[in-house]
C-alpha cells in the first residue's frame, strides 16, 4: 500500500498540475473567428494581423479559385488569392478540403517559397506534388512533417511527429496541457490568444485519468451484466422448478 502511495504522489508531482511561460505557446486564429465577420472571410483573416502570429482557413478549389470555406465554395465570400491579394503577412495554414490535382499547380504558384506557410491535405495523391514543391505539410495520417489531430485524440493517444498541433483547446486548460506536451500550434475560434492558465493537468496526468475511468466503466459494465445474468438464472430455475411442483415461492410472487 505505501508503495502505491508513492506511485500516486509522484504522479501527482510529476504530470499533474503546474504553469507554463506563455512565449512557449503559438497560438493561431481557427477560420479567422473575429467578432462581426463570417469564418474564413477575408476581412475576419485581416482584422487577426496583430493579434495573432497566423491563421487557419478551409480552401474549397473551384473553377481554378480557392474559395475560403468549411463546407461549399459556394458559400465563400472570397477567395485565397485575394488574401494574399491584400498583402495578409502572418503565418498561413491552409487546410485543402477538395483534392483536385488539377488545382495542385496554382495552389504552389500561390504559396511557393512563403514562410510559415503549411498546407493540411486528405489525399495521399495530393503529397508528392505539394512536397517536391517545397510547401510543408500536415495531414492526419501520412507521412507529413505536421501532424493534426482534435485534442481529445492526444489525450488518449500520444504522437510521433515532433511537430503536431490541434484545435478547440478552450476547456479545463487542455491549450495548457497541450503545449506542455511539446505541442506545437494551437487554433482557437476566440478572438484572441487565450491567457495561459495559472495550474493546469499534464495531457500524460489526463491519459491516466481517461484509461483509468474507461477501464472502471467498463468493470462496472461487466459486473452489473454478471449480476443480472445470475439473477435471470436464478428466475427462471425457479420458474422451472415451479412449474414442475406446481407451486410457486411466496419471493417470486412478491417480485411479480
Amino acid at each position: 500500500m505505501h508503495g502505491a502511495h508513492v506511485w500516486v504522489l509522484s504522479v501527482l508531482l510529476t504530470c499533474a498540475a503546474r504553469a507554463r511561460a506563455d512565449n512557449a505557446r503559438i497560438i493561431w486564429s481557427h477560420r479567422c473567428s473575429q467578432e462581426g465577420y463570417a469564418e474564413n472571410s477575408v476581412d475576419a483573416c485581416m482584422q487577426t494581423q496583430g493579434v495573432f502570429p497566423g491563421i487557419e482557413v478551409d480552401a474549397q478549389s473551384h473553377g481554378g479559385k480557392f474559395w475560403l470555406h468549411h463546407d461549399d465554395w459556394r458559400l465563400a465570400t472570397g477567395t485565397l488569392e485575394q488574401l494574399l491579394a491584400r498583402n495578409y503577412s502572418g503565418g498561413l495554414w491552409v487546410d485543402l478540403k477538395t483534392s483536385n490535382p488539377a488545382s495542385t499547380p496554382r495552389l504552389i504558384e500561390l504559396l511557393r517559397g512563403r514562410e510559415n506557410t503549411f498546407v493540411e491535405i486528405y489525399e495521399e495523391h495530393m503529397l508528392a506534388p505539394l512536397r517536391d514543391a517545397g510547401i510543408v505539410l500536415s495531414s492526419q495520417s501520412f507521412d507529413t512533417p505536421m501532424r493534426y489531430r482534435i485534442i481529445p485524440y492526444y489525450v488518449f493517444f500520444t504522437t510521433s511527429k515532433a511537430m503536431f498541433s490541434s484545435s478547440d483547446m478552450g476547456y479545463l486548460c487542455l491549450m495548457d496541457s497541450f503545449f506542455d506536451a511539446g505541442g506545437y500550434i494551437g487554433l482557437t475560434k476566440k478572438y484572441a490568444p487565450p491567457p495561459p492558465c495559472t495550474w493546469f493537468i499534464s495531457l500524460r496526468a489526463w491519459r491516466i485519468i481517461a484509461w483509468t475511468g474507461i477501464a472502471l466503466f467498463l468493470l462496472l459494465a461487466f459486473v452489473l451484466a454478471r449480476y443480472c445474468f445470475q439473477n435471470w438464472r436464478a428466475r427462471k430455475k425457479n420458474t422451472t422448478q415451479s412449474a414442475k411442483t406446481g407451486y410457486t415461492p411466496f419471493f417470486i410472487l412478491v417480485h411479480f
